[in-house]
């Protein structure tokens, strides 16, 4: 991964601010080398991970080491018990890369079966590896869009653009197939 590739959707950074990110994404690699490598794959998710300060990202490494299937998707409940408040920075960030791997490891299986419709329905109704049904549900009630975890998994899988219906699009889409029909 290159630093272009990691800002390249994040332009409303100022130059101290990227140059602070770089200077971070070294200390981090080096610090907390395997909570890194988790997120690494996912430039938006390194963006997010590094507008957190020090102490919030020690806390983060503490609750990793803790919980080492947590931030892998492998894992069978939402209780993050670890942290004060799990709605703040950091247990929503903690979500975040855990609901990333979720997704992705729903989207590939969609590949698999290219007749149904990747939606929320479908990401409901998919029953995980490690985890039972209603992730979009769980996503939608912790972090309030399943989009964002849909845009940082296209951080580095840019195609499940192409395969994720939104109710917008598929209005959009209910919309131009009555407008070729007249």
């Amino acid at each position: 991964m290159t630093i272009v590739q990691l800002f390249e959707d994040v332009k409303e950074y100022s130059l101290s601010e990227i140059v602070r990110m770089i200077s971070d994404l070294n200390y981090e690699r080096q610090v907390r080398g395997e909570l890194f490598e988790i997120q690494e794959k996912f430039p938006l998710l390194l963006v997010y991970y590094l507008e957190l300060d020090e102490s919030k990202r020690e806390l983060l490494e503490i609750f990793r080491k803790r919980n080492p299937d947590y931030f892998s998707g492998r894992y069978s409940s939402d209780v993050i018990r670890f942290f004060e408040n799990p709605q703040n920075s950091v247990g929503r960030h903690a979500r975040r890369v855990r609901y990333t791997y979720q997704i992705l490891e729903c989207f590939e299986e969609n590949l698999k079966d290219s007749k149904k419709e990747f939606n929320r329905a479908f990401i409901d109704n998919y029953r995980g590896s490690s985890w039972h049904r209603c992730l979009a549900s769980s996503i939608q009630k912790n972090l309030g869009d399943v989009g964002e975890i849909v845009n940082i998994v296209a951080s580095a899988r840019p195609e499940i653009l192409e395969y994720y219906v939104t109710p917008e699009r598929k209005k959009g889409l209910r919309e131009a197939i009555r407008f070729r029909k007249k």
